[in-house]
C-alpha cells in the first residue's frame, strides 16, 4: 500500500509539473496583443477569431444586456465590420486589466478604461477581467485603442465598447 501511494504521490508531481497555467492569463492577453501588432498580420481573420459566441455574450452580460450586446454587435461582426486595427509604425503595445470588480469600485487599473465602463460594469458578470490595449508607437503613449478583450467560456473573446448596447448602439 506505502509503494502504490508513492507511486501516486509521483505521478501527481510530475502531472503539476507538466501542467498548462491557467488560461485568459495577462501573459497570454499580451501575447494575444503582440500577435495583431505583427507587420504582415492578417488583422481581418485574426480579428473574427475573437468573436463572442451567444453563450460568450451570456457569461459576461446580465439576461437582457446579453441579447441587446449580441444584437447590437452580431451583424457587425458577421459583416466583417469588426477588425482590430492599427497604423503600420503603431508596432509596439499597451496592455491593462481591470476586474468588473474593479471597474465597479473604480479602484485597480479600472481609471485606465473608458468611462463608460462605469456605467456598463454593474451589469457585466463579477469576477472577470477585462483588458484594454493600445497599438502605439515605440516610446509613445497615444495610439489606437480597444478595450473589452475578455477570455470567457475557453477562449478570448472581444467586446469593443460594451457601453454602447446600454442604449442599443
Amino acid at each position: 500500500m506505502r509503494t502504490l501511494t508513492l507511486a501516486a504521490a509521483t505521478l501527481f508531481v510530475a502531472a503539476v509539473a507538466h501542467a498548462k497555467p491557467p488560461a485568459g492569463t495577462e501573459d497570454e492577453a499580451k501575447a494575444l496583443v503582440a500577435e495583431l501588432a505583427k507587420p504582415g498580420a492578417d488583422l481581418a481573420a485574426l480579428s473574427a477569431k475573437l468573436r463572442p459566441t451567444a453563450a460568450d455574450y451570456a457569461a459576461v452580460f446580465d439576461a437582457e444586456l446579453a441579447k441587446k450586446a449580441e444584437s447590437l454587435y452580431g451583424p457587425a461582426w458577421a459583416a466583417g465590420q469588426i477588425v482590430v486595427q492599427h497604423k503600420p509604425d503603431q508596432t509596439a503595445t499597451l496592455v491593462s486589466k481591470a476586474t468588473t470588480d474593479e471597474l465597479v469600485a473604480g479602484t485597480g487599473q479600472s481609471m485606465s478604461f473608458p468611462g463608460g465602463y462605469k456605467k456598463v460594469a454593474p451589469r457585466m458578470k463579477r469576477g472577470l477581467t477585462i483588458y484594454a490595449f493600445k497599438f502605439v508607437v515605440p516610446g509613445q503613449q497615444l495610439g489606437m485603442a480597444y478595450d473589452g478583450l475578455i477570455f470567457v467560456n475557453g477562449h478570448w473573446a472581444l467586446f469593443p465598447k460594451p457601453w454602447r448596447a446600454l442604449q442599443g448602439g
